[in-house]
């Protein structure tokens, strides 16, 4: 859902595309693919329930939609800056996805323990190893020079998680009463 938007958003403002792949491998192995691997192994006592598929859609849509415009609108506005260059551009858009992502395994890593908030924040400190490091930051064509652009970045995520915490929290109770036809 997150490359549907950001992909419609950039075509239709004619702008190029943030990310080269190594920001979407560094982003998504450590906001899905390592995550997922230790969540996905971990005991579960809770037996199946009916409706897998609408109740990840309820969560997955409004998460997609957030990330896409959360990342969209953190790179269109460093693209308006002409003091920085496309490496700026797509650092503003890699920070704005990767702390959005990162509230989304948050959500998504409930109920919380020790050991699934410890596997958020080893995440989070991977990628602020590799923002601090000069040969990682290098490889992964990051380039944290323009401070104001990634300050935004950052509000614009926090902003998006606290939307989207409340849209996830009402979503499943309208949805459900629209099942019902309640509406």
């Amino acid at each position: 859902m997150c490359s549907i938007i950001l992909v419609v958003l950039v075509g239709l403002a004619h702008v190029r595309f943030p990310f080269l792949p190594r920001h979407l491998t560094l982003i998504s192995s450590l906001t899905i693919g390592v995550p997922a691997f230790f969540l996905a192994l971990a005991p579960n006592t809770e037996r199946a329930r009916p409706g897998f598929v609408p109740r990840v859609l309820r969560f997955a849509i409004p998460a997609g939609i957030a990330c896409g415009g959360t990342t969209f609108a953190g790179y269109y506005l460093a693209t308006e800056r002409p003091t920085g260059g496309f490496a700026d551009d797509s650092t503003t858009a890699s920070l704005a996805l990767f702390v959005l992502t990162l509230w989304v395994l948050v959500l998504i890593a409930r109920p919380w323990n020790w050991w699934r908030l410890g596997l958020v924040a080893a995440m989070g400190a991977a990628f602020a190893i590799v923002l601090g490091v000069p040969p990682l930051r290098r490889f992964f064509a990051l380039r944290t020079a323009d401070t104001r652009n990634d300050a935004v970045a950052l509000a614009i995520a926090v902003a998006a998680a606290a939307l989207l915490t409340v849209v996830l929290r009402y979503v499943p109770a309208v949805t459900a009463k629209l099942g019902r036809g309640k509406a």
